[in-house]
């Protein structure tokens, strides 16, 4: 029941009618022709002979009779098949003369044809009364030498005719059936060769766990459809292997992160259990586990935001936030933090009065979190300054430092989740989640963000998001 529902049999089923169908169309068009060929022969024929009798002289109803006993027996093929047949009647219908193929008491024009060659001088019709075979009748008024009317009637078998339209019919009935037991194992020839391809994908990706993701699909190079989705099926696989193992590095980076604070912890409350301790001992140990678990906090609270921001089932609300008032709000809190390290805080330069399309708190979470590392990894006296600026409708927002600085075989990977720099770890605390949920907030925005730096001298974040303006509640980009 399965290969009935495959598309393997649907693409047969479908190609052996389509061929049989057409196949059909074109025999019945040849048919159709030949018939007519058919008839277009027989009536030239019977209108040679009908020619000669009229050109003939039968002055008298003797010379008809004749004709009729005579010359029309004569006629018989090869076979002894009669083909000409003969018949004359007066107006009133009576007979002059029959040939002997003629029944008795019948004559070979219809009613209907007989009263049209009375009134229009001739008729043609195919008459199946007198005959085994029809018969390709042609009645003609005419005169005798003494002026008398009569009708005329002469006809000519058409059992050659018929007799070959049956041969042609049988011939077309085997080449029909012929064709169809072929036509059919030739789709599934073609199809079982079309899909085999098909099958080594499947077998493929059947062979390909989370525990193995190494395999490809060979491409043949053909350029062709198969290829197309072999590539496709690749590059997923691609996406797939990198996802996974960003996954195990991820959970290997907070497997470790999170070990730090809670082996601290449990190594302090260890030791202050061993013995008595004084208040103020208990104290120190309580205030420094209240550290670790703050440390635990943070990188809690990171995680969830991060988890947050990866599900591709929820986006940002698309609220109108005015980027001045976010930058501003933000600048007042980097201010304070400035201050507090005796470092200069700078944010005059923010000429951009237009909205961007997203969630509030997450821009400015992602604004706060770039000026929060530019405060916290600069260089005591140095200087922290924001800009803002619209370029080819983007908002364009800079955070520079005059701080440590990054080197350069690191930059490509600050974004990276848990990544510390070496003079990061040295100078300053941070779990390394900080640029990472920075990055997905941007993305998540449709933006960009990027990072110039120089060890010693300073680092600039730069965040490019698409501004918008609105009209009430409608957002035109």
């Amino acid at each position: 029941m399965k290969f009935f529902r495959s598309i393997r049999f649907r693409l047969v089923v479908l190609y052996w009618l389509l061929s049989n169908a057409l196949l059909l169309v074109v025999i019945g068009i040849m048919y159709y022709r030949l018939h007519r060929g058919y008839e277009k022969i027989s009536h030239a024929r019977q209108r040679e002979e009908v020619r000669e009798f009229v050109g003939d002289a039968y002055s008298t109803r003797e010379a008809l009779v004749r004709f009729a006993k005579k010359d029309v027996v004569e006629t018989n093929d090869a076979l002894g098949h009669p083909w000409l047949f003969f018949y004359a009647c007066d107006m009133a219908g009576k007979e002059i003369a029959r040939s002997d193929n003629v029944p008795q008491g019948r004559m070979l024009a219809t009613p209907e044809g007989l009263e049209e060659a009375k009134s229009t001088g001739k008729s043609t019709e195919i008459v199946k009364h007198v005959s085994k075979y029809p018969l390709l009748c042609q009645s003609i008024r005419t005169t005798l030498g003494d002026g008398t009317p009569y009708i005329a009637q002469l006809a000519t078998s058409q059992w050659r005719e018929v007799k070959g339209l049956e041969n042609l019919r049988e011939n077309i009935g085997i080449v029909v059936i012929a064709f169809a037991l072929l036509s059919l194992l030739l789709g599934f020839a073609l199809v079982k060769w079309s899909f085999d391809p098909v099958k080594r994908i499947t077998k493929t990706a059947q062979s390909i766990s989370a525990h193995d993701l190494s395999r490809r699909i060979s491409v043949s190079g053909t350029e062709n459809e198969i290829d197309d989705l072999a590539m496709a099926f690749n590059a997923m696989i691609d996406r797939l292997e990198d996802s996974f193992h960003k996954e195990k590095q991820f959970s290997a980076d907070a497997s470790h992160e999170l070990k730090t604070p809670i082996t601290a912890m449990r190594s302090q409350i260890e030791l202050a259990l061993e013995s008595n301790r004084s208040r103020e001992d208990y104290q120190k140990v309580l205030s420094s586990c209240l550290e670790e678990v703050n440390s635990l906090r943070a990188i809690v609270d990171a995680l969830l935001a991060l988890a947050r921001h990866d599900r591709t089932d929820t986006a940002p609300p698309r609220e109108r936030i005015p980027l001045r008032e976010v930058l501003e709000e933000v600048c007042d809190i980097g201010r304070s933090m400035a201050e507090e390290r005796d470092l200069s805080f700078d944010a005059k330069d923010i000429e951009t009065d237009v909205c961007i399309p997203g969630s509030q708190h997450d821009l400015e979470r992602l604004f706060l979190n770039l000026v929060e590392n530019a405060v916290r990894y600069n260089k005591p006296g140095g200087r922290v300054s924001v800009v803002a600026r619209i370029e080819d409708s983007l908002a364009v927002v800079e955070v520079k430092d005059t701080g440590l600085g990054i080197a350069e075989e690191e930059l490509p990977l600050v974004f990276r989740r848990f990544y510390r720099g070496k003079q990061a770890r040295s100078e300053a605390g941070g779990v390394g989640l900080g640029l990472s949920l920075c990055k997905a907030i941007v993305e998540q925005h449709d933006g960009t963000i990027s990072a110039q730096s120089q060890p010693g001298i300073g680092s600039t974040f730069t965040v490019k998001l698409p501004a918008a303006t609105f009209s009430g509640n409608e957002e035109t980009p």
